[in-house]
C-alpha cells in the first residue's frame, strides 16, 4: 500500500497565495519589513514544513503511526513561531514587541509548553462564542501553572502570569486584554482583574496552521484504516 501522504496532498504554507499570501504581501509594505526579515519568515515556516511532514511516519505499523501522527500534531504548535513572524509587524497589537530583541525572547515564551495550554484555553473559548470567550487571569494561571496550594500562592502565580507573559504575548498579538476598573462603594475606583480573550495572531494561527494539518492528519490516519482507500 503506498504511504497516505502520497496521494493526500499537504496544507500549503508557501506564502505564495491565498491568506497567508495576503499577510505576506501587507508585510512587504510594513515599516520594519527588509529582505533579511522576510528570508527569517519564509524560512521558519519552511522548517515547521519538515518538521510536520508525514514522509517520517512508519505507515506499515498502523498503530504506531497513529502515535507518530499524535506525535506530529504536539509539533504543530511550533507553527506560532512562524504565524507571529508573519503577522505581528502589520497588527494593530504589534506594541514594542519589534523593538530590540523583544521578538525573539518573547517567541520563546510563546512557544513554551506552559503558554501553550493558555493558548489551547484561550482558542476554545473563541471558538466557544462571544458569551465564553473571556479568561480571567486565575483561570489561565490554574491552567498553566496548577497551583495546588494557599491562596498567597496563586496571587504570586497571578502576577507571574501577567509580568512574563500577559503583556508579552499581546505586544506579539497572540492575547488580548482589557483592564476592568470598577468602583467601590465609597465611590473609589480600584482594579477588578483583566479580562483575557485569543488575540489575532492566535486565531489565526488556528485556523491558517492548526486546523488545516489537524484536518489533514486525520484524512491520513482515515485512509490507513480503511486500507487504503479514501475515505469518505
Amino acid at each position: 500500500m503506498n504511504a497516505p501522504f502520497e496521494r493526500s496532498p499537504k496544507p500549503d504554507l508557501s506564502l505564495e497565495e491565498g491568506a497567508l499570501g495576503e499577510a505576506f504581501g501587507a508585510l512587504a509594505k510594513s515599516q520594519y519589513f527588509t529582505p533579511e526579515y522576510a528570508e527569517k519568515v519564509r524560512d521558519s515556516f519552511g522548517k515547521l514544513v519538515v518538521r510536520l511532514d508525514p514522509a517520517q511516519v512508519r505507515w506499515d505499523n498502523y498503530e504506531l503511526a497513529l502515535q507518530q501522527l499524535d506525535g506530529l500534531r504536539d509539533f504543530l504548535w511550533g507553527g506560532v513561531d512562524p504565524i507571529v513572524r508573519l503577522m505581528t509587524p502589520c497588527s494593530e497589537a504589534s506594541g514594542t514587541a519589534m523593538q530590540g530583541n523583544n521578538m525573539e525572547s518573547w517567541l520563546d515564551i510563546a512557544c513554551d509548553e506552559k503558554t501553550i495550554k493558555g493558548h489551547k484555553k484561550l482558542i476554545r473559548r473563541a471558538l466557544e462564542g462571544e458569551t465564553s470567550e473571556i479568561v480571567s487571569l486565575q483561570e489561565l494561571a490554574n491552567d498553566i501553572y496548577n497551583p495546588k496550594t494557599q491562596k498567597k500562592k496563586n496571587e504570586d502565580y497571578r502576577d507571574k502570569l501577567r509580568d512574563e507573559t500577559l503583556y508579552p504575548m499581546a505586544d506579539l498579538g497572540l492575547w488580548r486584554f482589557v483592564e476592568e476598573i470598577k468602583k467601590s462603594k465609597a465611590g473609589n475606583n480600584y482594579h477588578a482583574g483583566f479580562r483575557i480573550s485569543a488575540g489575532l495572531v492566535l486565531m489565526a494561527f488556528h485556523k491558517q496552521i492548526w486546523l488545516r494539518y489537524s484536518e489533514y492528519y486525520t484524512k491520513l490516519a482515515h485512509i490507513l484504516r480503511a486500507g487504503g482507500d479514501e475515505a469518505s
